[in-house]
């Protein structure tokens, strides 16, 4: 990109009470920066306002976030004293400054975990009084209100993630206004509403659409089909960043690319020398790829091609970004399956809104082949080619890497006793426990039947089974079906440590000897097998 081109601000000033508060409006303002809506100018007298305001004396603002607020403002005070547009590299610090002011202050660094997601339910539903049963087994924090005035009463001091409540609520009342449209009466941004009805017609479903439905649940509902939909409903909101992989050997243009990406949000790796490409794309583990068709070496197709003869990157999205603008060259270039083209200088705007969207589908559909339908959890092939990867990074860094598998104990007796239902409903909420229990960069898999995996990098044995020994304790304290119907529930560990074996595969068998030394010795506990395992910690011993 010309270093005289000048970029213009991306996403929408969303802020309405101006920038007077903490992180929330941190977010806006990284937003904000990117403003097509703005002026240079304005959005930097805009900025500073912000930033002034957090490092203001009064200011709720803890060091060093306060230090990086006024380091901000003084500089944008010194930009907008001079008459010249900005230059690149003056976008890029700025950039880089709201970027460090964003982690300073972001919401998800404290010590104590995020919070559980919270799931109303306005009733009357059909099947409530399982319903909130199967849904806090699942992992959520569930509140249930029969009377609209206790319902309004909680609203007016708090917000669920998720609003379940019966489709006719979405048609118009004795007042002419659905119920669904007084909740959202105001808001800046809707509560999301998920409607139940034992209608399946399309007229029902198009009801629930026009009142800012964005679920639509058949009545009466199953704790399976429910607790795959509120996953999916509740954490797309607190999902990962987007982690997109740009391989451009221009190194201002592919800076000034990535700080676009990253001021939207999502997290981003560059390569300039496209025959080093393929480390990155093992460990950064990409939603998307962002590729330079020009390039000394190995041109953009070329790399595509090689790229798609992998059977991991089959899928994987791929979008062009060259300044190639001959129709046909680009027609060549997406027939070896990229997503899309864009042509250089291309608008922040339309960057990020193609790279978010095909990102965002690619991350779903890889979801799907990946991804175990009940639980959630990776299955079998992809567990298998996570902890050969991790295997692989282990042997590489020297660092200690545990593997565990896990197996409910007498689980047929589950099923044969209170239904598979009931033994689909104890299989999630071990699931769940185990997500929310476990670090982001553990990877969970469903092994087979009611069996699991985890592999935990960065882990010794000492702690990985200390790890365990709480995800034990925790699953054996859950209360299974209504009223805790099913009994006590346990499952028993088997541990090993990449360190003690040679192979991915070898140490799967050890673990799984392990697992069977633990069930052998009567069950409800975690077993160590290595080299330099210690006594497994029995149910007694804790």
């Amino acid at each position: 990109m010309p270093t005289s081109t000048t970029p213009t601000p991306v996403f929408p000033f969303l802020c309405a009470g101006g920038p007077s508060g903490g992180s929330e409006a941190l977010w806006t303002m990284v937003s904000a920066w990117l403003d097509p809506n703005l002026g240079e100018r304005a959005c930097m007298r805009l900025l500073k306002q912000w930033a002034e305001s957090l490092a203001a004396p009064r200011s709720s603002v803890e060091e060093p976030a306060r230090s990086l607020a006024r380091d901000l403002a003084t500089r944008l005070r010194a930009h907008l004293d001079q008459p010249a547009r900005l230059s690149l590299a003056s976008h890029m610090d700025i950039s880089d400054r709201l970027l460090a002011l964003r982690y300073a202050l972001r919401p998800d660094s404290g010590a104590s975990g995020p919070a559980l997601p919270e799931v109303w339910i306005l009733g009357p539903l059909k099947g409530l009084e399982t319903l909130a049963d199967q849904i806090l087994a699942s992992g959520y924090r569930v509140e249930t209100f029969v009377s609209q005035a206790d319902f309004f009463r909680a609203l007016a001091h708090r917000r669920p993630d998720l609003l379940c409540m019966d489709l006719r609520h979405a048609l118009p009342g004795q007042g002419g206004e659905p119920l669904a449209c007084e909740i959202q009466e105001g808001r800046d941004r809707p509560i999301p509403i998920a409607f139940v009805s034992e209608r399946q017609d399309l007229e029902a479903r198009l009801a629930a659409l026009r009142a800012g439905g964005i679920a639509f649940f058949h009545s009466p509902l199953t704790a399976p089909a429910v607790a795959e939909k509120l996953d999916h409903l509740v954490h797309r909101s607190r999902q990962e960043p987007l982690r997109v992989l740009i391989i451009d050997d221009d190194r201002l243009s592919a800076a000034f690319t990535g700080r676009c990406l990253e001021a939207s949000g999502m997290e981003v790796q560059v390569v300039q020398d496209p025959l080093q490409s393929l480390a990155p794309l093992t460990e950064f583990n990409p939603d998307l790829l962002l590729v330079d068709l020009c390039m000394p070496g190995c041109s953009g197709e070329e790399l595509a091609a090689a790229i798609r003869q992998e059977e991991a990157f089959a899928g994987l999205p791929i979008v062009f970004l060259s300044s190639v603008c001959d129709r046909e060259q680009q027609l060549a270039a997406l027939s070896l399956g990229a997503e899309d083209f864009l042509t250089k200088p291309v608008s922040p705007a339309h960057l990020v809104s193609i790279v978010s969207t095909r990102a965002q589908r690619g991350r779903q559909l890889r979801s799907l082949m990946e991804r175990d339908r009940l639980t959630g959890l990776l299955n079998y092939g992809s567990l298998m080619e996570n902890l050969r990867r991790e295997f692989a990074r282990s042997r590489r860094t020297r660092s200690p890497l545990a593997y565990a598998m896990i197996d409910i104990d007498h689980f047929k007796q589950v099923n044969d006793a209170h239904g598979h239902p009931a033994g689909d409903s104890v299989l999630v909420s071990l699931a769940r426990l185990l997500q929310r229990r476990l670090r982001r960069t553990d990877i969970l898999g469903r092994y087979g039947g009611e069996e699991f995996a985890l592999v935990m990098p960065d882990t010794d044995l000492e702690h990985a089974r200390a790890i365990c020994e709480e995800l034990r304790l925790a699953f054996q304290d859950l209360r299974h079906g209504p009223g805790g119907s099913y009994g006590r529930i346990t499952f028993s560990c088997g541990l090993a440590g990449s360190q003690d074996y040679s192979a991915p595969s070898i140490l799967v068998r050890a673990a799984d000897a392990a697992l069977y030394e633990a069930k052998s010795a009567g069950r409800d506990r975690v077993t160590v097998r290595g080299a330099h395992a210690h006594p497994e910690f029995h149910a007694d011993s804790a």
